[in-house]
């Protein structure tokens, strides 16, 4: 199997654990081509942001580096991996960094405008998370109009929320009203569209577009909490505005057990109120008022209740109830002081703390199931405002870089180990490898040198076709005999017979150049194979010389040089790790400032509520003891009635009887 198909093969099932989300514009379907862009996405789909961001870093780093980068197996994922940075940065709450590294994105001139469009979005959600609405729209005008449908009505909505932000609600109604029934944005687009009506004081347009969004059809926790949320809004407008009677079908749509029923309860016991109809408001108030006393309807609701039986007139139960109120308010009281006091002493930053290594959603999802101690007793309830989540995130991954700062110290020193041992075991051997190693080299060199002669040689026997350069031992030795022979008889005086030996010398020179020139041809060919077998051999012997070269350099690199890199390493940790002590410390003082304020602000709403209860309480009293005064006076003066009726009658019947004596 091809390694692209393996990678692709790898890649997906990294998908399917993953859960098949994508950044960026990278989708399934594309060609993982370098397995370390994988792993960091890999840690992103794990919502591990620290860890694919570093990986991310290094591996752009090291392609920076290179002599050849379009070689790097990173080459063809260089524009997603550097917007990838921005968009891992912009999940991790870095804002800073990760605008700088998307507008690195848009500024590059090769960028596909698909990957543009995308940078400029999550550019424009940065400066709107940052509270710069003006730069967001700006941000927003770099997306151009043939962008993709789902990510144009994604951006009008959020340049949408930049003008309601500015109260330019004329045109956040524009551009909302055609995308209020789109798929990427269904709901949330309805839901803005009818808060603008409401604020451009169109409230009949802004009643029927919540109205809507009160009746979506879905189960889904976003689509059935935005229903939720719609009808609470509605029914609370309505309220303002004077209107309880329409406001009470609305507060009924909201489910019982979802996290707006509180104030749903309490609304809709204050639409039956403003309409006298004490009777009817008891009924959810009873319902809230079996709740837990932590939350502030519920605690309105302790108040509610009694107020609703003094309007019916039954001071009793409402003088119990108003004493019931007042212990509740009581036991908050010191509740809420024994959180203030665990904060101070400490206890909540350990708490947030707990399970260090775990992703924050699996820490919010494990403090649902811890137990009912003073400095957790209120912290989901905090942690439902965005502002302090995102410090607790905050604070909890400034532990985390702490403690990868320490992993990574001893990492080092576990390195550092390592290089000494192998340093105690190459060094020893080294030496005569050293030398074994210069006299195969200085061999490897005169073959080469050698070779190269010969093949010099050939060239040069070709060109001037030289038929003696190919000529055997045996060949070139006769030749030599020949040619003394010749010298030899060229030398002596005539004589008989000296000229038929010197013919005969001839004719052997003849045969001999003749049989080296027949063979010329055959022998140039075999010259030219035992060439190529002997380049096939030295090939071998570079590549076997290449591989100790690369082992020796490779066996002095693996102890040599790491000292100094070290040496920077440990230190830059250890000022991180100090700065993440520091930040760590403030941040905690922070959340405990924030934490405590939040709940001194409970603690003196409920003294208020318990003044009242307790003025509310002694009213009851004399009202009940008034009207149990007015009934026993009621009943007495009956009761005298009956007796002057009965004495009447009495005096009746006398004056009868007397009237009927017959006097004798």
């Amino acid at each position: 199997m091809p390694a692209s198909k393996q990678q692709t093969i790898i890649f997906i099932l990294l998908q399917l654990l993953c859960g098949g989300s994508a950044l960026a514009a990278w989708s399934a379907s594309d060609e993982l081509g370098d397995l370390y862009f994988g792993e960091a996405l890999f840690y992103a789909f794990q919502e591990d942001y620290f860890s694919a961001i570093t990986r991310l870093d290094i591996e752009l780093a090291q392609h920076y580096e290179l002599d050849q980068p379009g070689l790097d197996s990173l080459a063809q994922h260089r524009t997603e991996a550097e917007f990838d940075v921005g968009d891992l940065e912009l999940h991790y709450r870095m804002h800073q960094r990760a605008g700088r590294a998307i507008e690195r994105v848009l500024n590059a001139k090769s960028v596909p405008q698909q990957v543009r469009n995308a940078a400029a979005y999550r550019l424009a959600r940065i400066y709107y998370e940052k509270g710069s609405y003006i730069n967001t729209i700006h941000a927003l005008d770099l997306i151009r109009d043939d962008a993709e449908k789902p990510l144009k009505r994604q951006a009008d909505m959020l340049r949408a929320q930049a003008h309601m932000t500015q109260r330019n609600f004329d045109q956040a109604i524009k551009l909302l009203q055609p995308i209020r029934n789109a798929e990427e944005v269904l709901g949330y687009a309805s839901y803005n569209l009818g808060i603008a009506y409401l604020h451009a004081e169109l409230l009949d347009k802004g009643i029927s577009q919540l109205d809507q969004v009160g009746q979506l059809a879905g189960n889904k926790g976003e689509i059935v909490a935005l229903r939720d949320k719609a009808n609470l809004t509605l029914g609370n407008r309505l309220l303002e505005e004077g209107q309880p009677e329409m406001a009470r079908p609305y507060l009924e749509r909201v489910r019982l057990d979802g996290p707006f029923s509180n104030k749903a309860l309490l609304w809709a016991g204050w639409a039956d109120a403003a309409l006298n109809n004490y009777e009817n408001a008891l009924v959810p108030w009873t319902v809230l008022h079996e709740r837990d006393a932590s939350d502030a309807a519920v605690q309105e609701a302790l108040l509610a209740v009694p107020y609703a039986y003094t309007q019916l007139e039954v001071y009793s139960q409402a003088a119990l109830l108003y004493g019931q109120a007042v212990n509740a308010f009581d036991k908050e009281i010191e509740r809420l002081d024994s959180s203030i006091s665990s904060i101070l002493n400490g206890k909540l930053k350990q708490t947030l703390l707990q399970g260090a290594e775990e992703s924050n959603t699996e820490f919010i999802e494990n403090l649902r199931r811890m137990k009912d101690a003073p400095e957790t007793r209120y912290l989901l309830q905090l942690m439902a405002s965005h502002d302090f989540q995102e410090s607790v995130k905050n604070f909890r991954d400034i532990e985390r870089l702490r403690l990868n700062s320490n992993r990574w110290l001893n990492n080092i020193i576990a390195y550092q180990d390592l290089i000494e041992v192998r340093k105690r075991y190459y060094k020893p051997l080294l030496p005569s490898i050293e030398r074994e190693y210069k006299t195969l080299d200085s061999l490897m060199k005169s073959v080469l040198l050698r070779r190269d002669a010969v093949a010099r040689r050939r060239v040069n026997a070709q060109r001037a076709r030289n038929i003696q350069a190919f000529a055997t031992q045996n060949e070139l030795a006769v030749k030599r005999r020949l040619d003394r022979l010749q010298y030899r008889m060229s030398r002596l005086k005539p004589q008989a017979g000296l000229k038929q030996a010197k013919a005969r010398a001839g004719r052997l020179q003849g045969v001999l150049s003749w049989q080296m020139e027949a063979d010329y041809d055959q022998r140039l060919q075999t010259s030219y194979q035992h060439l190529k077998e002997l380049d096939e051999v030295i090939k071998k012997l570079q590549a076997q010389h290449q591989v100790v070269t690369t082992m020796k350099r490779e066996a002095y690199q693996s102890f040599e040089g790491y000292l100094v890199p070290f040496q920077r390493m440990s230190t830059q940790l250890r000022s991180l790790r100090d700065r993440a002590k520091a930040g760590l410390q403030q941040q905690a003082r922070y959340l405990e400032k924030v934490a405590v304020r939040e709940l001194d602000r409970r603690r003196k709403k409920l003294a208020e509520y318990r003044v009242k209860a307790r003025f509310a309480l002694a009213e009851s009293y004399d009202r009940a003891t008034k009207k149990r005064a007015e009934e026993a006076e009621e009943i007495l003066r009956q009761q005298q009635s009956i007796q002057e009726i009965r004495v009447e009658d009495g005096d009746t019947k006398t004056d009868s009887q007397s009237s009927d004596t017959v006097v004798p």
